[in-house]
């Protein structure tokens, strides 16, 4: 409800006690209260009477008034006045579904994404909008994040919905939540199951026909790059594993994005630090370059259960493996288990081809739409300026100032 110069109210209903709130103010002001009556016959007394009657005449007025004023400001905070004419522009947040299904082909060849992009901007004026990745919580302001028309390097898992549960919020899915939200509102586009690749078998691509037929072929052409500079040892054993997985040695030279694979890159050429490093079962004696690891955006330590402010001598990120060690003087414990270690972060960083989706993302998703439980929920959710608790802060003063008065 709108009463003009910019106030909105949330709760117009609450304006209706007004009619009551001024007869209790009248029944307040009109509730006869006995005179105060001096009995003694001294002059002193009878004057100590006048002054007490006057003194309470005066009094009468002003703590009837601050109960009224009280009364005034609570009714208008259930009310949940906003100003609106000043606001800056409303802002939206947007939560994004980035796991590999919303990167298939959707009806009529677009992607889930896109189509569900597409619709939410038909259904809402979004103004202002903070885009979020809902795996990853990375927040996008402004214009929409273009490097995300791109599926990732590595197979997200769906958001955790119930994280956004929050007014001035949209989930942008290609299937229903599980759980509907109280506040949020979602769309997901559906669509029809998409047949094709879902894992890799050694160097062996197999694919799902859908129902239950499946089929293996030869896998797309990947690439293991880089290792200058890399212990010869660990060089050795990136080999073998990329012999067993299929990928062909493709030179030194850093490993394109559009190429799926592994590049091993090296910390610069120096002495380094000492580095004694324990992890469970095995150990790594040498030196490295503490600062090679730092300030490069989207790498993980790989830190196996050592502290905050253990040595970072190795991290990855999709498709590179970085390793700062500048030297390898021992490996101490079970070796053997640091190589099935190095295997599975080998795994792990492994970019792997686009087409490689799971067959619990290929199949049939519905289509669905829910909006925010009321109209206003976005526009209050982001940018609104609420006044109510303010004016129930105010109502609680002047209900003390009352109180006090009255002594």
């Amino acid at each position: 409800m709108n009463l003009g110069l910019g106030w909105e109210w949330q709760h117009p209903w609450a304006l209706w006690g007004l009619p009551a709130l001024l007869w209790a103010w009248y029944w307040l002001s009109r509730k006869p209260r006995p005179p105060l009556r001096y009995t003694g016959s001294i002059s002193l007394w009878r004057a100590s009477s006048a002054l007490s009657n006057r003194t309470r005449t005066r009094r009468g007025l002003p703590h009837r008034f601050s109960e009224w004023l009280a009364l005034l400001l609570a009714l208008l905070a259930l009310a949940g006045p906003e100003w609106s004419g000043s606001t800056p522009p409303r802002r939206v947040r947007v939560v994004v579904d980035r796991s590999p299904s919303m990167y298939l082909p959707g009806e009529g060849g677009p992607t889930r994404l896109a189509l569900g992009l597409a619709s939410l901007r038909e259904l809402e004026d979004l103004g202002a909008v903070d885009w979020v990745d809902g795996s990853t919580g990375i927040t996008e302001q402004g214009g929409w994040p273009s490097a995300w028309d791109t599926a990732p390097g590595e197979a997200l898992q769906e958001p955790r919905w119930e994280r956004w549960d929050q007014p001035g919020t949209w989930w942008l899915t290609d299937h229903a939540p599980l759980a509907s939200p109280l506040r949020a509102g979602w769309l997901a586009t559906g669509g029809a199951e998409v047949p094709g690749p879902v894992a890799l078998v050694e160097d062996q691509e197999l694919v799902w026909l859908g129902g239950e037929r499946w089929e293996t072929r030869a896998a797309p052409h990947q690439e293991l790059r880089g290792g200058a500079g890399w212990p010869e040892a660990w060089r050795r054993l990136a080999g073998l594993w990329a012999e067993a997985r299929g990928l062909r040695f493709g030179g030194l030279d850093p490993l394109p994005q559009d190429v799926p694979g592994l590049e091993l890159v090296a910390a610069p050429e120096g002495p380094g630090v000492p580095l004694v490093w324990e992890g469970p079962g095995f150990g790594v004696r040498g030196a490295y370059a503490p600062e090679a690891l730092r300030g490069l955006a989207g790498l993980r330590p790989w830190l196996l259960a050592q502290g905050a402010d253990a040595p970072l001598w190795l991290a990855w990120e999709p498709g590179r493996c970085h390793t700062s060690l500048t030297r390898l003087d021992a490996v101490t414990g079970d070796a053997d288990a640091l190589a099935v270690a190095w295997i599975r972060v080998f795994d792990q960083t492994r970019r792997m081809p686009a087409e490689i989706v799971p067959q619990s993302e290929r199949i049939s998703a519905q289509a669905g739409l829910q909006r925010p439980e009321s109209g206003a929920a976005l526009e209050q959710g982001l940018g609104g300026t609420s006044w109510a608790s303010g004016l129930a802060v105010g109502s609680i003063l002047c209900l003390l100032l009352g109180l006090n008065l009255r002594r």
